[in-house]
């Protein structure tokens, strides 16, 4: 018990590190605005500095994300220990990533389709959507969304803290308790829903492969899809969400069954190399 709570003390810190970082950038920036607009004719209101803000998501998240990183990495100088290998930069079969990847378009359709029907429950979620449509306003924002926010946050959720938690406790508490904290670093109630869901898969992935290259390239594929093309079919498609729903969840849960039977265990398949063996 001693060790599942030091465990959980120490993953709560990597979470805190991040939401800390996160937060200082913003505040800096908040501060910058103001005394920028206060030497202006004018000035801007509060409400502006926010939009500005909003809209700046994408940089925040980048320079956040490697405050962050370099604090894990200290942590980990201190502790006399790797932070790569922890990782696991292992290779994984092409095969398998493909899979990945079709069962990438299956949740997708299942999640975003959720979110469709569940919207008018959770109104508050419009702002949410709106924000972060907000913050794909550039290149480096759209980029932020499906690459860099998601490379991170393996990093971050399955490979620090799932990984943490999974030293101390038995596999299902580590699953739930990673996918809890996941869903409440997106801060908002339907998010949560649809973020534990994916997370519960992520780090499923992860356990079986042992490398973070697998959640990595499943949640780059699903930012891609949930981001840029399902929302557009589903709008233009409404009259058959329930049909995207339901296809999706059934597709979701019979690929991961096979994403199961198919783990890679030493295979000869080509593979998508790690960085130790191509870096």
């Amino acid at each position: 018990m001693k060790n599942f709570f030091k465990s959980l003390l120490l993953s709560l810190t990597y979470f805190a590190i991040y939401f800390a970082s996160q937060f200082l950038v913003i505040i800096i920036a908040s501060i910058y605005l103001a005394i920028n607009s206060a030497l202006q004719l004018g000035g801007l209101s509060q409400n502006n500095i926010e939009k500005i803000i909003m809209s700046q998501m994408g940089i925040i998240l980048i320079i956040s994300s490697a405050i962050s990183l370099l604090m894990y990495i200290l942590i980990f100088k201190i502790r006399d220990k790797s932070f790569m290998k922890n990782l696991s930069f292992k290779k994984i079969p092409v095969k398998y990533a493909l899979f990945l990847s079709l069962f990438s378009i299956c949740i997708s359709l299942f999640t975003i389709s959720l979110v469709n029907i569940l919207t008018p429950v959770f109104p508050d979620y419009s702002k949410v959507s709106q924000d972060m449509v907000a913050g794909m306003n550039s290149i480096l924002g759209i980029l932020a969304v499906v690459l860099f926010a998601p490379i991170f946050e393996e990093i971050l959720f399955r490979g620090l803290i799932f990984k943490e938690l999974y030293k101390s406790s038995p596999l299902w508490l580590a699953l739930i308790l990673q996918a809890i904290i996941f869903g409440v670093a997106h801060g908002n109630k339907l998010q949560f829903i649809y973020t534990f869901i994916l997370g519960l898969a992520l780090a499923l992935t992860y356990h079986w492969t042992k490398s973070i290259i697998t959640p990595i390239i499943l949640h780059c594929t699903y930012n891609i899809l949930g981001t840029l093309l399902v929302p557009l079919l589903v709008y233009y498609t409404q009259n058959l969400i329930y049909v995207y729903m339901i296809l999706g969840g059934i597709g979701s849960i019979i690929l991961m069954m096979h994403l199961y039977k198919i783990r890679p265990n030493n295979s000869s398949e080509p593979s998508i190399s790690s960085i130790n063996n191509e870096g």
